[in-house]
């Protein structure tokens, strides 16, 4: 008997399914890392449900499931990993798994379920996630040496009280963005500063081309940039103000024209401290990567914390938002009217339930046939959802 279940939606009457139930931590992808094979026949995920190699469920491990319901499956070769979301990108081929442990990045045959280091990690870094080229030949991620007022990770009673003060501080760091030849293992440092490097990302039509962001309060940061694979060109695809508006969560559309995310503007110039964001304007962008001055934004009038490519240059996914005073929880659909200079937002699927902070990260299935994301509505534990466009 299948672990999924159907339910019809409160908020579109839409066929939703809940497409996970074992275990109490099932995770979908991050918002911009493939989730969904190319031919759209799997949905891939992690999950802490016990294993044979990991009996207590503590660590997790990837499976990927034909939608809406179809069994989930080990995939194989992998092995449990700490954390959810960050760990596992899938190859261009949908053959093989590029999985990111504390030892190294490993390529792993799905068939056969062979193994292969790529990079080994050293232990005097923290390595982040790393993100593959269009074509499968190339790799890119981050690696970082962390200080805080000239101490060091190891000087913090506990994790939060550190990354308290890594996100108030983003310049108390050296980061270099490192390109990994996925043949051969070789690696090379295309480019460092004082600056927390995440979010890498390539260009889905460009083999060559790289996106990465300066993490951060994104009111204090110069958010997104461009560089080549060969560590020229670097470049920021938005001029902001600092203090006065902040970018983030960006992705490129679909044929690599352009660069989508969202950010606000604060009614008044931001130094630091508490932000309030019901006070803010929120705003959705769209920036040519060819054409500087084509720029566009609109109002975020449903708000979610990412927005993401659909299957069509027509329209944008966005995944909601539990915030306080947000009437936005909910998976959107935001129609792109070039013509009248609008995004029209429709509702896809309601995601109400108990608040957690926990990354929804809504993917469209290349068919444009499914939507899927991760949710504790009606769960009371993170699951995977998937409903029928």
């Amino acid at each position: 008997m299948s672990e999924a279940k159907e339910f019809k939606d409160s908020l579109t009457g839409r066929r939703v399914w809940q497409a996970t139930s074992v275990g109490n931590h099932n995770q979908a992808f991050y918002f911009h890392d493939r989730g969904w094979s190319r031919d759209s026949r799997w949905l891939y995920f992690a999950s802490s449900r016990p294993t044979g190699d990991d009996p207590e469920g503590t660590r997790f491990k990837l499976y990927r499931m034909n939608p809406p319901d179809g069994d989930p499956e080990r995939v194989n070769g992998t092995c449990p990993v700490q954390g959810s979301l960050l760990h596992h990108q899938i190859f261009p081929d949908d053959r093989h798994v590029l999985e990111r442990t504390a030892d190294g990045l490993f390529q792993v045959d799905m068939h056969g379920g062979s193994r292969k280091k790529l990079l080994e990690f050293d232990r005097e870094h923290d390595w982040e996630a790393f993100s593959i080229s269009c074509d499968g030949k190339l790799l890119a991620g981050p690696m970082s040496t962390r200080y805080v007022s000239g101490r060091k990770k190891s000087d913090f009673p506990d994790r939060e009280t550190y990354n308290t003060n890594t996100w108030l501080l983003p310049d108390v760091r050296i980061s270099w963005l490192v390109v990994v030849d996925a043949a051969t293992g070789r690696s090379e440092e295309i480019t460092h500063s004082r600056d927390w490097y995440t979010h890498v990302q390539w260009s889905p039509t460009d083999p060559g081309l790289i996106s990465f962001c300066h993490e951060g309060i994104w009111l204090l940061v110069e958010r997104t940039w461009l560089i080549r694979a060969n560590g020229h060109g670097l470049r920021q695809v938005v001029q902001t103000r600092k203090g006065l508006e902040g970018l983030g969560h960006e992705f490129f559309s679909l044929d690599g024209v352009y660069m989508w995310g969202h950010g606000y503007r604060p009614p008044k110039l931001y130094t630091g401290g508490r932000r309030e964001f019901d006070t803010y304007s929120r705003f959705i962008f769209r920036q040519s990567l060819s054409h500087p001055r084509d720029y566009r934004e609109w109002p975020e009038e449903k708000v979610s914390r990412h927005w993401n490519a659909g299957s069509s240059q027509h329209w944008i996914v966005g995944d909601g938002t539990h915030e306080p005073n947000y009437d936005s929880a909910a998976i959107w659909r935001a129609w792109i009217d070039i013509d009248r200079d609008r995004l029209e937002f429709e509702p896809l699927a309601s995601t109400r339930g108990p608040y957690e902070d926990i990354e929804t990260n809504a993917q469209v299935s290349p068919d444009g046939r499914w939507v899927s994301w991760t949710s504790m509505q009606s769960t009371g534990t993170p699951q995977v959802f998937i409903t029928e466009i």
